[in-house]
């Protein structure tokens, strides 16, 4: 059996993957659909903070998994599975604190977009 560890920058690879793509699709989409004469840069900053803001309490709570199921030496598919469950509990979570209502369809497709980047990485390096 090959030795391994945790890549310790799973997470963060993670994270940054999904913040660039989702604010790249969502920008894409205001462009195309005809929104984008109604916003300022004013509005595209608060957009940017909100959803950074709403996306901080999710990776805190994904970092403390990761390096819990890393440390009890699961499989990747394993940590990758639950990891995905956990963020999609957590985006629906943020999703209805912040908004007070529940967007179904707008949370699984961003939960599909953060499922993406979970799978592509790697959890854990050879040694």
């Amino acid at each position: 059996m090959d030795k391994r560890s945790a890549n310790n920058w799973y997470p963060v690879l993670v994270w940054l993957t999904f913040f660039l793509f989702y604010h790249l699709i969502s920008l894409t989409i205001v462009l195309l659909t005809n929104s984008a004469k109604y916003l300022s840069w004013a509005d595209a900053v608060k957009y940017v903070e909100f959803f950074t803001l709403l996306g901080a309490p999710i990776i805190v709570v994904f970092l403390i998994f990761f390096k819990l199921f890393t440390h009890s030496h699961r499989s990747s598919l394993q940590i990758k599975l639950i990891l995905i469950a956990i963020s999609v509990v957590g985006i629906f979570i943020a999703c209805y604190i912040f908004f007070e209502y529940l967007y179904v369809g707008e949370c699984l497709i961003v939960s599909g977009m953060l499922a993406v980047p979970l799978l592509i990485y790697r959890v854990y390096k050879r040694l």
